[in-house]
C-alpha cells in the first residue's frame, strides 16, 4: 500500500455504500512488508478498517479460503438492513 495511492484509496473507500467489508492480502498489505520503506504505509489498517487478514507472502490457498469463510462468518453474525429495516 503506497502513500502516494493512500489518499485515493481512502477517498474510494468512502464513496463506497454500507455494507462494506476489507479483506488484507499478504505481509505487505497487512505490517508494510518485510522491508522499512517509506514509500509503503505500514498496514492498510491505518488508512480503512480491516475486516479479515490474509497471512503470507505470498498468500497460500487454504489461508484465502480460511479468511474468506472467516468473513462469511462475519457477515452473517451482523445484522443486515434490507429497505430500510434490520433483518436478523
Amino acid at each position: 500500500f503506497s502513500r502516494q495511492s493512500a489518499t485515493a484509496d481512502l477517498i474510494a473507500s468512502s464513496a463506497k455504500t454500507e455494507p462494506k467489508w476489507v479483506m488484507a492480502f499478504g505481509a505487505c498489505a497487512s505490517t508494510g512488508g518485510f522491508y522499512d520503506n517509506y514509500t509503503t504505509v505500514a498496514g492498510i489498517d491505518r488508512i480503512v478498517p480491516v475486516d479479515v487478514y490474509v497471512p503470507g507472502c505470498p498468500p497460500r490457498p487454504e489461508n484465502v479460503l480460511d479468511a474468506l469463510m472467516a468473513l462469511q462468518r462475519k457477515i452473517h453474525s451482523q445484522k443486515q438492513k434490507l429497505r430500510g429495516m434490520a433483518v436478523a
